[in-house]
């Protein structure tokens, strides 16, 4: 019995020495859960080489998957913090036709949000922009407690990237992850218009910050249209860029 016992807890040291396999603890996946005031940042999760994302105790929340290229390689994740929600952002398979996910971290739990999605949680509604390439136009979500994603905003718009299109006619650009919301009424994000032709040419693009209405869709730029803006906040109700 005794030696039983004592080779079932080599076993498991084993195992966690390795890093082989995490408890994955989960959750509701409810939509805009108030953050709670003790809860930690970014810097109290730690991602280890076994692909492993612990909470501040030490505990295993999630595991990741191994990378598309390698057998004994993972991918890799970023702690980051969004509307006061900490989570984990990684990209798996490969460049072009794999996924994108975030996961929200608290202390005891970690739950998956929708792949595919640069999501920000707010008190009871959320708003996504989507990731996969190549990016298209109306790509801005809103989704609140209960309901099922839903499209807000000027559809002709590209959101939630830093694209350009020169004047030769190339474009690309990648993801941008920011967005603020006014608990009301506005919602501000990145915005690209897309191509403007004039002439049988492309006309240079920029990326900007919009201001969206939630209840009337009204959009409108508020940043200069020959700037590239990709990165802004709120301060004392203005938004500085």
């Amino acid at each position: 019995m005794k030696r039983n016992i004592v080779l079932a807890l080599i076993a498991a040291l084993i195992l966690a020495m390795a890093g082989v396999g995490c408890a994955q603890t989960g959750g509701s996946g409810a939509i805009g859960e108030a953050k709670a005031e003790a809860e930690p940042g970014p810097e109290a999760y730690t991602v280890t080489k076994h692909g492993q994302i612990l909470g501040p105790d030490g505990n295993c929340l999630w595991q990741l998957p191994k990378w598309e290229y390698s057998d004994y390689l993972y991918c890799e994740a970023q702690i980051v913090e969004r509307a006061g929600h900490v989570y984990a952002v990684y990209h798996s398979g490969g460049a072009t036709m794999g996924s994108d996910h975030q996961v929200r971290l608290t202390p005891s739990e970690a739950v998956e949000l929708d792949s595919n999605k640069n999501i920000f949680e707010y008190d009871g509604v959320s708003f996504g922009t989507t990731t996969w390439v190549p990016p298209g136009p109306d790509n801005l979500y809103m989704k609140k407690d209960g309901k099922d994603w839903v499209k807000i905003g000027d559809p002709k718009l590209i959101y939630g990237w830093n694209y350009h299109v020169e004047e030769d006619g190339s474009e690309g650009g990648s993801p941008v992850a920011q967005m603020e919301y006014d608990g009301n009424r506005y919602l501000y994000v990145i915005g690209f218009e897309g191509i403007s032709m004039e002439h049988s040419k492309a006309v240079k693009q920029h990326p900007g910050v919009y201001r969206v209405d939630i209840k009337t869709n009204e959009t409108v730029r508020i940043s200069p249209e020959d700037k590239d803006v990709i990165e802004f906040e709120i301060k004392d109700g203005e938004v500085v860029y």
